[in-house]
Order: C-alpha cells, then structure tokens, then sequence
C-alpha cells in the first residue's frame, strides 16, 4: 500500500505526535500541582501573618 519510507516516516509521526500528548499532559499535572502548592502556601503566610498581634494585613 505505502512504500517503506511512507510506512517509516508515518510511524516517526504517531510516536512524535504521542510523545507530544504525554508530554503536555505531564506539563499541566505538574503545573496545576506548583500552582496549587504556592497557593497553599500564600493562604498559610496570610493566616500566619494575621494572627501576630500588631500587624496588618496587605490589602485590608
């Protein structure tokens, strides 16, 4: 049906075409986690921040 270098050359293309859905995959899972950690840790700064007596809290 396809010559060797079609065959060859079509299935160079899935791999890097799979290849690119693993990897942006891996991106947002990674992301969403950094994201969701440096959040964390803004709410806990925020909540330590305003429990010490004397001081204000940013934007209030």
């Amino acid at each position: 049906m396809y010559p060797d270098s079609m065959f060859f050359a079509r299935a160079l293309f899935i791999q890097l075409f799979v290849c690119a859905l693993i990897i942006a995959a891996l991106w947002v899972i990674i992301r969403t986690a950094v994201l969701s950690a440096l959040r964390k840790h803004a709410a806990e700064q925020r909540a330590l921040t305003a429990s010490v007596p004397g001081t204000k809290v940013p934007g209030a």
